[in-house]
């Protein structure tokens, strides 16, 4: 896991360089991710509509 004392945008980019070492398709690892959590990874938040 990222260092604690590292700013969140900083975590951030080291989680996705690690995903991108290991997983170079995101796509793949998403569907990975998906299957195991049945949670959506990276998707694009949707606004209600009232």
């Amino acid at each position: 896991m990222p260092d604690k004392t590292l700013e969140d945008i900083e975590k951030a980019r080291n989680v996705l360089a690690i995903m991108i070492s290991e997983f170079p398709d995101i796509h793949f690892f998403s569907q990975k991710y998906y299957q195991a959590t049945a949670k959506t990874f990276l998707a694009a938040n949707k606004k209600p509509t009232n």
